[in-house]
């Protein structure tokens, strides 16, 4: 089992890397600067490293053994933190990486990183970091991204959405749960070894467009299909509603799933027969722990002991 440390797994875009990774196979380390984070975040079944990325010592116990490294790093919001840390750590976790003789990076870029646009600090770091992982000769896969859904919250403050001028051309949205598949995906073939990778969502819209889709943000992640859903529908003027039931993650959830569909049968009008969910759950539990992906389900149900809540 190939094992890959992620360095910057607590952040949005991280986390869901380290998550797939995982779902996949791959033993995963963490490297952190806050470990109790970290642990409350990720079950089980993670390795948690805490220190700083220029400690020689913490990186080289977290990156022994390691096949690949996923940096997923933020700078800003001044000019010299986005050289700092989107460059200036990029830079010192491949030179560790290459000391400890890593096979495979990833790292994620932005599709605006090129040289016309080096002006601007975040692209500047940006390409600087590119330029130093293709000249390490260490193997490498860098995912130039375009907008990802899960930033729309930053434009919201309350009920209301800032736009800074019109922003007119549509962009291809893409969910971070796609962009986490695909740096997994590049970890398990060669193909996708020392390529740049443009990543866009299928479908374009404006922002303004993204941001009337009339989805509320709430506390928590929530990924993929799941939050795009209801406002792909109202594009193309399709009736819908979409239920969310919070979960742990970690298991298949019999009770989340019964709340889920009773909520619905009574918007519906519906009457689903659930007799059997306890039973597949079951099975489904003992399917994912003859993987390895389920351990002490019980013990981790009576510590959270749950309260679900539905959203329309």
């Amino acid at each position: 089992m190939k094992k890959i440390l992620v360095v910057g797994a607590t952040g949005m875009l991280g986390f869901p890397v380290a998550k797939k990774l995982k779902e996949d196979g791959f033993d995963v380390r963490i490297f952190t600067r806050d470990a109790e984070k970290a642990k409350k975040m990720f079950p089980e079944g993670y390795e948690i490293f805490e220190g700083i990325i220029d400690d020689w010592a913490a990186m080289k116990e977290a990156l022994t053994e390691c096949y690949g490294v996923h940096i997923n790093l933020r700078g800003g919001p001044k000019a010299e933190d986005y050289l700092k840390v989107e460059y200036g750590d990029t830079a010192s976790i491949v030179n560790f990486a290459r000391e400890n003789r890593v096979q495979r990076l990833t790292y994620l870029s932005g599709v605006s990183a090129y040289v016309e646009n080096m002006n601007f600090p975040p692209t500047h770091a940006k390409i600087l970091a590119e330029e130093y992982i293709v000249k390490s000769g260490v193997g490498f896969t860098i995912f130039k991204a375009t907008w990802f859904m899960e930033s729309l919250k930053f434009f919201i403050k309350g009920k209301k959405a800032t736009i800074i001028g019109k922003q007119p051309n549509p962009l291809h949205w893409i969910a971070a749960e796609d962009y986490a598949a695909m740096v997994s995906k590049a970890y398990q073939t060669d193909q996708a070894a020392n390529k740049k990778l443009f990543i866009f969502g299928p479908e374009a819209v404006t922002m303004k467009e993204a941001l009337d889709l009339g989805t509320k943000v709430m506390v928590g992640h929530i990924f993929g299909i799941a939050g795009i859903l209801i406002g792909m529908s109202k594009l193309r003027n399709l009736k819908g509603f979409s239920i969310l039931v919070e979960t742990s993650g970690m298991y298949p959830d019999a009770k989340a799933t019964r709340y889920a569909l009773n909520t619905m049968g009574k918007y519906l009008n519906l009457n689903i027969d659930l007799s059997k969910i306890e039973l597949t759950a079951e099975k489904t539990k003992k399917a994912l722990g003859s993987f390895g992906l389920v351990k002490d389900i019980a013990e981790e149900k009576k510590k959270e002991a749950q309260q679900m809540r539905w959203f329309i």
